[in-house]
């Protein structure tokens, strides 16, 4: 049982992640949720490849160096924490500086959540990698993040204006 820890881990979560997100009513275009999922799940994919792979090679995700198919399903879960980062701040309307702090908690909440899942064996920092290195990366996919929002939904907004179809 232990061998399939991480496994259930990604389960659980994306299981309770699904089940919550059906329960929160739309805040987004069905368009724009499947670019966040999508983005979500290639950001949080290529940082782990560019430190997880040669040259750096800091860490192993899941049981193993090799890409396998639990990976593929673990980086859904990328997809439901960029969906409810962006749907809390568009819910609460988090604009100007406030935006700070929110990127600085939620940056924290996933240097958290990153401890967790070290816990339960997603991720494999025993070549070396320290956690603390991941709060600046946080910080930064945030606020890319958070840019690449904006700049969907204006060009959504836009998009709608010339068009009967959306």
């Amino acid at each position: 049982m232990n061998g399939m820890q991480n496994e259930l881990y990604i389960l659980a979560t994306i299981a309770v992640a699904l089940l919550i997100m059906a329960k929160l009513p739309k805040k987004f275009p069905a368009g724009v949720t499947v670019l966040i999922f999508t983005f979500s799940a290639l950001i949080g994919l290529t940082a782990d490849h560019i430190l997880a792979i040669p040259p750096y090679d800091v860490y192993d995700v899941n049981d193993s160096p090799n890409f396998e198919v639990w990976d593929f399903i673990y980086y859904s879960m990328y997809g439901f924490f960029g969906y409810f980062f962006l749907y809390i701040y568009q819910h609460f309307r988090i604009r100007g500086i406030l935006t700070i702090p929110y990127i600085i908690l939620w940056s924290m909440f996933s240097v958290f959540y990153e401890w967790v899942a070290v816990q339960v064996g997603i991720f494999d920092f025993g070549k070396g990698y320290k956690m603390q290195n991941s709060f600046p990366i946080y910080l930064y996919i945030q606020t890319f993040f958070i840019i690449f929002f904006h700049f969907v939904m204006k060009e959504y907004d836009k998009l709608k204006e010339k068009s009967s179809i959306i």
